[in-house]
């Protein structure tokens, strides 16, 4: 029987998969983007406060809260910079990149889930196996579509990151 803290930790586990999912392929910067990322975001924190609470595995504070800090910090450092629109020439390229590893973390603790739970499989050898095929692939569809997003994308964020009263608009006026 699950506890309360269980079912809330798997619901915002997949929340986050099919939010994370969504936001990853629907066009960036528009209303439904930002609304599935809100949700993406407060799904994330639900599941990495409910990792803290659960100690059934070791009975003690370990690697997997240690992980779930990590994803906390991660997902704050993507998402403040969108918040503030700050820094002013970066925030962008933050927000992408930082909420892309939070993505990625997400689908390597999933694929960590998914293996040990296999009948017979090794616990550390299935945690290790299932987040560093997830590693690799997100580092590498990263790495070979960051510069075309930030293209598309970071004229129009870095202006929308200027104030009103700022250099840009003292240039133009």
């Amino acid at each position: 029987m699950y506890s309360y803290i269980a079912c809330a930790h798997i619901a915002s586990a997949l929340l986050s998969l099919v939010a994370g999912a969504l936001v990853l392929n629907w066009p960036k910067g528009t209303n439904r983007h930002k609304l599935t990322g809100y949700w993406y975001v407060g799904s994330m924190l639900v599941l990495n406060l409910t990792a803290l609470a659960i100690y059934r595995l070791t009975g003690h504070f370990g690697p997997f809260h240690i992980m779930a800090f990590v994803s906390l910090v991660t997902l704050a450092a993507g998402f403040l910079p969108v918040l503030l629109k700050r820094p002013a020439n970066k925030w962008l390229e933050l927000h992408l990149n930082f909420m892309a590893w939070s993505y990625i973390g997400l689908l390597m603790a999933a694929a960590s889930e998914v293996a040990v739970r296999v009948p017979g499989a090794p616990f550390w050898p299935g945690v290790f196996i299932g987040s560093f095929f997830f590693f690799a692939a997100g580092w590498f569809q990263l790495v070979r579509h960051r510069n075309r997003l930030l293209a598309k994308h970071g004229s129009a964020g870095a202006q929308q990151a200027v104030p009103a009263d700022g250099p840009a608009s003292r240039a133009r006026g």
